[in-house]
């Protein structure tokens, strides 16, 4: 909830995404999450985005972005995946991430690098790659890489 409110990153103002609010669904994630899809496989109460043979369920996103065919619209999803390795490595060199890029090492930090590793994990954690609110989320990004440099 909290990459959809745009909020609780470290130095990163809050920035709702543009599909909250008055603009947003109006039933919040259900809207998409829940939006009719394959039977049971995804939408409606499995509140999957993707069926069993991982295809995507563009049902919620076409009425705003026509046409499309997959979640990396306007490649918000491969420019978060860039920025994410980016910081994966950089928290890897800086000895707050194992070289397996997944375990955290225990130890005292700087505040700008323990918030780098925070706003990392906020961004992992959301899974949307961007989706959810991809200007907050390049912004947690964009903060971590900077602390870390």
């Amino acid at each position: 909830a909290e990459v959809w409110l745009g909020v609780g990153g470290y130095n990163v103002p809050a920035t709702p995404s543009v599909m909250y609010g008055p603009a947003g669904p109006a039933n919040g994630c259900v809207t998409c999450h829940a939006a009719s899809g394959y039977g049971a496989q995804s939408g409606g109460h499995s509140f999957n985005m993707r069926n069993t043979a991982g295809v995507p369920n563009m049902t919620p996103c076409l009425p705003c972005h026509t046409g499309a065919t997959n979640f990396d619209i306007d490649g918000v999803q491969t420019a978060v995946k860039a920025q994410m390795a980016t910081l994966q490595q950089a928290l890897i060199t800086k000895g707050l991430l194992a070289a397996d890029g997944t375990t955290e090492i225990a130890g005292k930090f700087p505040s700008a690098q323990a918030g780098a590793l925070f706003n990392y994990e906020i961004v992992k954690t959301d899974g949307s790659n961007g989706v959810h609110n991809a200007v907050y989320i390049k912004a947690l990004l964009a903060a971590g890489i900077a602390a870390l440099q």
